[in-house]
């Protein structure tokens, strides 16, 4: 986290907050993104996140 709190207005209702949301495009990278994750981590668990195996080396 940053020394400095992001200014978040209170009270906000679900169609507020939407509009405050920013389009990042901010895609895979590559277009083979999914197969290159499934082969150093094995398939993604339920919430779609790649799991490094315990043991396993991240570097």
């Amino acid at each position: 986290m940053s020394d400095t709190d992001r200014p978040v207005e209170a009270d906000l209702d679900q169609d507020e907050q939407a509009e405050q949301l920013v389009e990042t495009d901010n895609g895979p990278t590559v277009d083979d993104e999914t197969e290159l994750l499934e082969a150093e981590f094995g398939a993604a668990d339920m919430t779609g996140t790649y799991v490094a195996v315990a043991g396993g080396d991240l570097a």
